[in-house]
């Protein structure tokens, strides 16, 4: 073995496997080479004088960079001049090398993203009055061979004495994810948990703060808690519906934040059912949530579908000194309003936006002419179902005339329908399964539901029962979600001549669902399952009362996913209803 400084031989280990002849240095224990170049000579001979050498170079240096240990967290005043210089050192803690002396060590210092590498002649870093709050800065340490290393630290540059100048007046906005201003919103500006200042947002969604004495940890934060029912329809259920049944999806996370009635980081029926209680006049808040809710403009979700992993950020937090470097805007989000429907013009006034509706939907009931003490039957049957998917209304009827009304759920049941007050019965009816366009449900008037009255003197049904909007706007909306005003008209003795299907629940269906029909007289009725072949799969005989009916069918397990086609025979002819399986 030979170095550069002197050569020595070691004893070689030699090992025989086969053919083969392999050999090794043994180093005696504790053996080290120094720093420098080095080189290996392996000389070989056979008995005949032959001989050959093979020679290896290589080098021994310190390749470790050195460990520097650095303090986080100083705090530190501007100087009156507007400005504060720190050293290298004042962030140091410790520092230690392998290899060269401490005295040795090299130390730099930069701000954060200054530059790449060793900062050479650089041993400290000025903050002026832009720079106030949180500074991160890079210290770097370097030993004698060249391996340098760093620590991030911050320090909290501060001016308590008043040094820096006010900051100039700034101004944020408050929009809709749609961009649409949202006026009256309450912006508090706070001094950690202190109150500076209140703004209000201006017709175009704006608010300005004068100026402010320059400091950190300033905070603005929204607030708006009017109306709870502005937007809330039941649009908005068929939306949210359409969401949890795989047949529509929410776009934003907005709308998504929207849903969450009940704030519960997801999105479930519990949220249809505090936004049906508000529509039907049983609720006018939401229990578990505000009536608005607000995010951070500047704030992109990690997870547009799920905007509930991470924490939603509600607010500003920033140091103020000169001019303001960002727009602190606000993206508002109305709770329960999926369709971002409310009318912004007055968010103080209930009500929901209804500059949109384009036509009537008209829902229909026989006209009576009573007497004292007669029983009024009142069946509301709904427009054609093959354009609306939702709708609701008002019914308010002359409490001097009939009696307080006992409700006979149909269509729209029982939960779904509400007595708010005396006199009014309000009605919300949604069906996600209508917005898929495959879904078949043209020329079918279902019957909502029956109210029952005790006529109180002799009068006339059309006279004395409106359907309005005086507690729950009256609305209907389209398989195309356009929204329909409602009407109810009264027909002079009309009847159904012909048997037709009403309605098919659920559908989609996976174990059974229940057909709902109409029949013009009473008779035997026969209902089949056939699929896209005409194949006969299951059939059910039932002997029906004239009018409204109901059968519940249970579909055999062993049919498999697909389009069926239930068919209906009896009094009145025929009818037949397509029909999607599922799996069981």
């Amino acid at each position: 073995f030979v170095s550069s400084s002197s050569p020595n031989a070691w004893p070689i280990v030699k090992d025989i496997q086969g053919d083969t002849l392999s050999a090794h240095i043994e180093f005696p224990q504790g053996f080290g080479l120094p720093y420098g170049t080095h080189k290996i000579e392996w000389i070989a001979n056979d008995n005949c004088g032959n001989e050959t050498i093979c020679k290896y170079y290589f080098i021994v240096k310190d390749c470790k960079a050195p460990t520097i240990v650095c303090m986080n967290g100083l705090s530190v005043n501007i100087m009156s001049t507007g400005m504060i210089t720190l050293w290298d050192t004042d962030f140091i803690q410790y520092t230690l090398d392998n290899c060269t002396p401490t005295d040795q060590i090299k130390f730099g210092i930069r701000k954060q993203g200054a530059g790449t590498g060793f900062p050479q002649n650089s041993h400290s870093v000025t903050f002026d009055c832009s720079e106030l709050g949180k500074q991160y800065v890079e210290v770097w340490v370097e030993d004698g061979y060249g391996n340098a290393d760093f620590c991030l630290t911050y320090v909290i540059v501060q001016d308590n004495a008043g040094s820096c100048p006010p900051s100039s007046p700034f101004k944020g906005v408050v929009v809709t994810y749609q961009n649409d201003a949202v006026p009256g919103v309450q912006i508090d500006l706070k001094k950690g948990s202190q109150p500076v200042a209140t703004a209000l947002t201006i017709d175009d969604g704006s608010y300005t703060f004068g100026s402010m004495p320059a400091s950190c940890n300033y905070k603005l934060i929204p607030t708006f808690d009017g109306d709870a029912k502005a937007g809330v329809n039941t649009m908005d259920a068929l939306l949210i519906s359409g969401q949890l049944d795989n047949i529509i999806a929410l776009g934003t996370p907005y709308q998504l934040m929207a849903a969450d009635v009940d704030k519960s980081g997801d999105i479930s029926v519990a949220d249809i059912n505090d936004i049906v209680k508000m529509i039907l006049g049983l609720q006018d808040y939401f229990p578990k949530n505000t009536s608005w809710q607000f995010v951070n403009g500047d704030y992109v979700f990690p997870d547009p579908l799920d905007p509930w992993a991470n924490s939603v950020p509600a607010s500003y937090t920033f140091c103020l000194t000169g001019t303001l470097g960002f727009s602190p805007d606000f993206i508002a989000v109305k709770t329960g309003d999926v369709n971002a429907s409310a009318d912004l013009g007055d968010v103080n006034k209930a009500g929901d936006d209804r500059t949109d509706i384009k036509s009537t939907a008209k829902f229909y009931t026989t006209e009576q002419v009573f007497a004292a003490g007669d029983e009024v039957r009142v069946e509301v049957f709904t427009p054609d179902l093959g354009n609306i998917a939702a709708f609701q209304f008002t019914l308010q009827y002359d409490p001097a005339v009939l009696g307080a009304a006992s409700i006979e759920p149909d269509l729209v049941p029982v939960s779904n329908i509400a007595t708010p007050a005396e006199a009014h019965v309000t009605a919300s009816w949604h069906s996600s399964a209508l917005l898929d366009p495959n879904a078949q449900a043209k020329g079918v008037h279902a019957r909502a539901f029956s109210l029952v009255f005790t006529a109180l003197q002799a009068g006339t049904l059309s006279e004395v029962l409106h359907m309005n909007s005086s507690i729950t706007e009256a609305e209907a909306y389209t398989r195309l979600l356009e929204t329909y005003e409602a009407e109810l008209m009264f027909k002079k003795g009309t009847t159904k001549k012909s048997a037709e299907f009403l309605a098919v629940r659920p559908n989609p269906v996976s174990d059974r669902f229940t057909a709902a029909y109409y029949l013009p007289e009473a008779g035997e009725v026969s209902l089949t399952l056939s699929n896209a072949r005409g194949q006969v799969v299951q059939t059910l005989q039932t002997q029906g009362q004239e009018g409204y009916q109901e059968t519940e069918i249970e579909l055999d397990r062993s049919m498999a996913p697909g389009m069926l086609f239930l068919h209906l025979e009896g009094p009145g002819g025929t009818a037949v209803q397509r029909i999607m399986v599922q799996k069981f």
